[in-house]
């Protein structure tokens, strides 16, 4: 059943959000599986650039790899938005170009906040997780025929959350008062169509200057875990791991919708994971992390899973 249109949502009606940045194309629901799987069906239809799709709450939130977003009721601000880009030619980028206009614009808006981007889509603030962005393009002769941005930001701090969420944290908390969730809104609008709707070839100086300044992980020790497929050899300490265009390129772009490399068949082995640990370098022009294991060279990686080390 496909969901229902509110006529308002966050307190305020979609006339007045639709007046308020400046579309047409405003769509508010109750309740929705993922705002990216109803922005992916509007932009299938049509749907033009900047068309943005709200709900109160998500029933499959999604981030990154396929897991899951919780997304209760009423707390949080889930919204994605659709980007005609004439063309991607970094995948890889735009979960960190996503990240780099939200944390600049909640550092903006929200004084006090100190918000920071953990490679290559998670939204850090007082040292919890706040937030998470999902980018899904969709291709067609190898040129994009449409992509779609979520993020997903928890404002009031939800009584119960699942055990695996316990590093989570909430605007309200983090600021000492209720924050507004059109004013988050308003803030993440503005953060996404910072970068995103020409997105450019490689970050130039000034991109990686901003993206230093607002990066969590510097200077830290990590634990990299990264997957390989079996019967593949691991990747080289100087390469990149594998291209993003075709599955994740993200909260991550997760996802593209051209059908997957591999399908596993029946008895297939499941990808065997790698732990490294080591000290976080950087994020590199293509958007890749850069990685310095405690025996190697430094390694330059696409697609991985980055934790503190313990």
């Amino acid at each position: 059943m496909a969901p229902r249109l509110t006529t308002q949502w966050g307190g305020h009606a979609r006339a007045d959000l639709q007046k308020r940045w400046g579309r047409e194309s405003v769509y508010t629901y109750g309740r929705v599986d993922s705002t990216n799987s109803v922005a992916r069906k509007l932009a299938e239809a049509d749907a033009p650039a900047g068309a943005i799709v709200l709900s109160r709450e998500q029933s499959e939130g999604r981030g990154r790899g396929g897991h899951t977003w919780a997304s209760p009721a009423g707390r949080g601000v889930y919204l994605s938005m659709v980007f005609r880009p004439g063309a991607l030619p970094s995948p890889a980028l735009l979960p960190v170009l996503a990240g780099l206009g939200i944390v600049e614009a909640l550092d903006r808006d929200f004084r006090g906040l100190r918000p920071a981007l953990k490679w290559p889509n998670d939204i850090i603030a007082g040292e919890l997780k706040v937030g998470g962005i999902l980018a899904e393009a969709v291709w067609a002769d190898g040129t994009p025929r449409h992509l779609v941005v979520g993020v997903g930001i928890n404002v009031r701090p939800a009584e119960l959350l699942p055990e695996e969420l316990h590093g989570a944290g909430a605007l309200d908390d983090l600021l000492g008062t209720e924050v507004p969730l059109v004013k988050v809104a308003d803030t993440i609008v503005a953060g996404l169509e910072t970068y995103l709707p020409e997105p450019p070839e490689t970050l130039i100086a000034p991109l990686l200057e901003r993206l230093d300044r607002y990066d969590w992980l510097r200077d830290k020790r990590i634990t990299l875990t990264t997957e390989t497929e079996p019967g593949a050899s691991p990747p080289a300490p100087n390469s990149a791991e594998s291209g993003e265009r075709g599955g994740d390129t993200a909260p991550s772009a997760d996802g593209d919708a051209a059908p997957p490399a591999h399908e596993p068949g029946p008895g297939s082995q499941e990808p065997k994971e790698t732990v490294v640990h080591g000290m976080w370098v950087g994020i590199a022009p293509d958007g890749a992390m850069l990685f310095r294991p405690d025996r190697g060279a430094l390694r330059r990686v696409s697609i991985g899973s980055v934790e503190l080390a313990e």
